[in-house]
């Protein structure tokens, strides 16, 4: 054993440097950067590796329970307080399914709703199309019209022992009539319950907080108020609420979300401040919301950096002793879900909730697997309260005040995101703040930038979407969940008479990550439901072992629209193969060294059969000319737009079986 040690103790200590040219050479002449660097869309570089010397300073000096709680928030004895608060979200139209869904999930383990609700007047007021769409996405709110209505969604709720919050949209009258409400119900059922305003919905109408809150700005104050008590818990539900979900629906990216909630609490203190509430006030009566996307690390250290970030906040208010009312919550990402193979939604929430846990989190929502199908059933609002307990029960991440603390990458990149959310708060605080970044278009224009580098990744699939843009399950099809629309519209407009509008209203974007390769398969059902499987004809050329990997990418790539590939060998009778396929185009699938002669020999062949529209795997580089000159339409590889190609396969499967 001694000289086994000898042996270990004899390797010279690491060296960075040492290490970075034992890697370059490895590379063989291919830039190191460009190799193993890669950019996050904020523009912040990964690194392929990362040491100590990588961590910032002072994480070496704060302790779990310290403020400003990146690692961490005390408890009521001062110990590190672990876990968090399970949380579920309500927002089926009608009165009595919210009912039944939010008793569903409080029986069930939940500690904390959201109740998202609509002013049932406003949507009736919609175009006919609009107010129909809203009612069938069971996802859009619950209508509301008279106290009646909420106390129906309420009964039975016991809001002392488990908090609920009265989410309301951006319309000032019917929000006050929201607070009345709760107000009412509260006075009868004891504390816990509130309406809450959402102030990233307000700066997205454009108009300033003190103007848009003067309607009901007593009611705020009274509120708040209320929350500063300290026997109220800390969750209970705060007047105000910072939700940068929206945001990340529309395409911006982390940084946007982190200043766009700094700056809009800046905005709510500067609007309040004139009714009598303090900074610190506003800070107790407020709740962060942030969502948890795909990116595993990056939504760590988002949560992280919210609280580093609002930690200068707080001290350039003077209220550096006060970052223990800070209360942030997150919920699993809505863009991220898929209609297809819905199930794998469930890996997705699962890797998001997670994240939210090990970043931070005070109260942590899963959206139910099935939430994109219309109305999430049961089992799906079952499963998403059951993560928390694998989470926190089976996995143990809530016996763990700061999961994340020590890591070197997450530490860094902490550091690096907080950095970069400040500079864009303080850049937009220098042009009026959040609100004017919104009025003047800036934020709108900056998101869309990012959304449009990301849609490039999404089509590219250089960012892939489990069980949509790769591995999709072929078979499957979105199951709508069917919806008695006509007779709720009925019911709501003979009990109030409102008339639809002429004019659609306008919505927010939300971006789904789906939503290019959805559209695709939605066209390829409308044939497969008239009995036509649409077929793409593949055409291997030479051994198996040669393309059986290439054929694995091209059966999984025409998949994803839908497509079945039906593969013969050029071995076989081609033509009476194109025959019984019923393909209206032909793939040549062969290894690389394969594109010159044999390729050409069966593009001429399948030409010469009949097929107009045909196309080969890979980039024959030298051999290219020669194969469109022999009647090569498209030449499809890794890295490549799939989207337009796709479209175009399905745009000819449709002609051919008389559906253009």
């Amino acid at each position: 054993m001694s000289d086994l040690w000898q042996d270990i103790a004899a390797f010279p200590p690491a060296d960075r440097d040492r290490w970075k040219a034992d890697v370059e050479r490895s590379l063989k002449g291919r830039a190191f950067d460009a190799a193993l660097v890669s950019r996050t869309p904020e523009g912040l570089a990964i690194d392929p590796l990362y040491t100590r010397s990588d961590r910032p300073g002072h994480a070496d000096t704060e302790a779990p329970g310290v403020t400003p709680f990146v690692r961490g928030w005390p408890g009521p004895d001062g110990a590190p307080r672990l876990g968090w608060t399970r949380g579920v979200e309500i927002d089926h139209p009608d009165t009595r399914s919210a009912h039944r869904d939010l008793i569903a999930d409080l029986e069930g383990g939940a500690e904390r709703a959201l109740i998202r609700v609509v002013s049932a007047r406003t949507a009736l007021a919609m175009s006919a199309a609009h107010a129909d769409a809203l009612a069938a996405s069971a996802r859009g709110g619950v209508w509301i019209d008279t106290p009646d209505d909420l106390a129906a969604v309420l009964d039975e709720v016991q809001w002392p022992l488990a908090p609920v919050a009265v989410i309301a949209p951006p319309e000032a009258a019917f929000t006050a009539q929201l607070f009345n409400m709760c107000t009412g119900l509260r006075a009868a059922g004891g504390p816990g319950l509130g309406a809450r305003v959402d102030l990233i919905a307000i700066a997205e109408t454009g108009v300033t907080p003190d103007a848009w809150l003067a309607p009901y700005r007593d009611l705020i104050v009274a509120d708040a108020r209320r929350t500063q008590d300290a026997a109220t818990p800390h969750a209970d539900a705060r007047p105000l609420w910072i939700n940068t979900a929206a945001l990340r629906c529309a395409g911006g990216h982390m940084a946007h979300e982190l200043a766009a909630a700094l700056g809009a609490f800046i905005a709510a203190v500067r609007a309040l401040e004139p009714a009598g509430l303090t900074a610190a006030e506003v800070l107790r009566a407020t709740e962060f919301h942030l969502s948890t996307g795909n990116d595993f690390f990056g939504e760590i250290a988002k949560l992280r950096a919210f609280r580093r970030a609002f930690a200068l906040v707080l001290d350039t208010l003077g209220l550096a002793d006060r970052a223990v009312d800070v209360l942030v919550s997150a919920s699993t990402a809505e863009d991220t879900l898929s209609r297809r193979d819905v199930h794998v939604n469930l890996l997705r929430t699962t890797a998001q909730a997670t994240a939210a846990a090990i970043g931070g989190a005070d109260a942590v929502m899963v959206r139910p697997f099935d939430a994109r199908l219309g109305s999430d059933s049961p089992l799906g609002r079952r499963l998403a309260r059951n993560l928390h307990a694998l989470l926190a029960e089976e996995s143990d991440i809530a016996l763990v005040a700061d999961p994340a603390g020590g890591s070197f990458y997450l530490e860094h990149r902490t550091e690096q995101l907080a950095e970069t959310a400040w500079q864009q708060f303080t850049a937009w605080e220098a042009t009026g703040g959040v609100i004017a970044a919104y009025t003047s278009g800036a934020l709108s224009q900056a998101i869309d930038v990012t959304w449009q580098a990301r849609a490039a990744r999404l089509r590219t699939r250089k960012e892939p979407v489990l069980g949509v843009s790769v591995f999709p399950l072929a078979t499957d099809s979105a199951r709508q969940t069917p919806a008695d629309v006509t007779a709720f519209i009925a019911a709501w407009r003979a009990r109030t008479g409102v008339a639809p509008a002429a004019a659609p209203a306008s919505a927010g974007a939300v971006h789904y990550l789906d939503a290019d390769f959805d559209t695709l398969r939605r066209r390829t059902d409308a044939l497969s439901a008239t009995g036509t499987t649409p077929a793409v004809f593949g055409v291997t050329i030479g051994p198996l072992a040669e393309h059986a990997a290439r054929l694995d990418w091209i059966r999984d790539l025409v998949a994803v629209a839908g497509l079945r590939l039906h593969v013969v060998d050029t071995a076989n009778d081609m033509a009476a193969a194109m025959q019984t396929s019923g393909a209206a185009t032909a793939i040549v699938i062969a290894a690389d060294a394969r594109h010159g002669e044999e390729a050409t020999a069966t593009v001429t062949a399948l030409r010469t059969a009949g097929i107009s529209d045909i196309i080969v795997a890979g980039r024959p580089a030298a051999h290219e000319a020669t194969l469109r000159a022999a009647g090569v339409t498209h030449f499809i590889y890794a890295g490549m737009d799939v989207i337009p190609w796709l479209t175009s396969l399905v745009t000819r499967a449709e002609a051919a079986h008389g559906h253009a």
